[in-house]
């Protein structure tokens, strides 16, 4: 998985995450976002490059959600979501727990 991070304006960072989202990876998701929480930045996740997603990387973005949303912040997914992230969303019935913009919206 490969995370970079640009900013979108002054308070918003874009973190684009290309790849799988897994037991392997979400640790480095789970870094990056802790770094980012601990900045006075809110957070747009970009995850129209996901590949796959598993039950650790889901944990991961509703650790993130949670943690933003406690500190005041926003944390919301930029898509369109992948079908595969979709669907496991859907199915657990996350899916409405995550603001998401498409960025085709998004200027």
């Amino acid at each position: 998985m490969n995370i970079s991070i640009a900013p979108v304006d002054s308070a918003l960072h874009r973190v684009t995450i290309a790849g799988d989202l897994d037991l392997a990876t979400a640790s480095s998701l789970e870094r990056c976002l802790s770094d980012e929480l601990a900045t006075a930045h809110d957070v747009e996740l970009d995850v129209t490059e996901l590949h796959f997603i598993d039950s650790t990387g889901i944990r991961a973005m509703v650790d993130a959600l949670q943690r933003f949303s406690e500190s005041g912040r926003a944390f919301r997914l930029l898509g369109p979501l992948p079908a595969q992230m979709r669907r496991v969303l859907e199915v657990t019935g996350l899916l409405e727990r995550f603001p998401v913009v498409n960025a085709t919206s998004v200027a």
